[in-house]
């Protein structure tokens, strides 16, 4: 491309984006891209099905352990307990990290990550003080064995309610099979589409999503743009 030619096409760019400017072009591009949440769940049980709370509505879930061989103490947010006695289901709440459920020769992993870089609490703690709302969530499910693709994973639920320390709400429950279609083209994947201001994360949100025996969920959550 001669020197010509280059000056040109950035000309050409320059003026495209200044009409975009003027005429409101830009101001939808900008709106079309949204924030995105993304963790992966790997349930290392042969036998049973958990349910992993992914928000857990301001219930205190911070716990500490101490290791004897370091002699220190680590913090973390995986403790289940508040949420049991508050009457909410939840085997494991979502972290960072691998976590151990059961005792002895029935205990079993469960592995929680996201992309590297970011951590799991930190977007939790943004979202509790920065509601926003959601816009879509595709769950990926495959098979710990072989990797492929695994349909039956959605033969679970999803449970989501609204705490508050005066009154409880019962856990409203979505069965996640509703979304799957047969003749679709990815058969391990299903796609819940939100209205603006149907389903807001915030500090009273609870959220908890089943994943089915040796199956390991991509959990991809896309936000609607912040209010101004």
């Amino acid at each position: 491309m001669s020197e010509l030619e280059k000056k040109q096409r950035l000309l050409s760019q320059a003026n495209r984006v200044l009409t975009n400017y003027f005429s409101g072009e830009m101001n939808k591009l900008q709106s079309s891209i949204t924030d995105r949440m993304q963790f992966t769940i790997e349930n290392g049980s042969t036998s049973e099905k958990i349910a992993v709370a992914v928000a857990t509505g301001n219930i205190d879930t911070e716990g500490f352990e101490f290791d004897a061989t370091e002699g220190s103490v680590t913090k973390h947010n995986h403790n289940n307990a508040g949420l049991l006695a508050a009457g909410y289901a939840a085997d494991v709440v979502l972290d960072d990290g691998v976590v151990t459920v059961g005792e002895d020769h029935n205990s079993f992993a469960v592995t929680m990550s996201t992309a590297a870089g970011k951590t799991i609490n930190h977007c939790k703690r943004y979202l509790e003080h920065n509601p926003r709302c959601v816009k879509r969530v595709t769950i990926a499910a495959t098979s710990n064995s072989d990797g492929r693709e695994n349909p039956a994973a959605f033969n679970a639920s999803m449970f989501l309610a609204s705490l508050n320390p005066f009154q409880k709400e019962a856990a409203r429950e979505v069965d996640m099979s509703q979304y799957f279609q047969t003749n679709q083209f990815q058969s391990g994947k299903i796609v819940i589409d939100y209205n603006y201001g149907d389903l807001q994360w915030n500090d009273l949100l609870y959220w908890a999503i089943e994943v089915e025996t040796s199956t390991t969920l991509k959990v991809t959550i896309d936000f609607y743009p912040p209010e101004d």
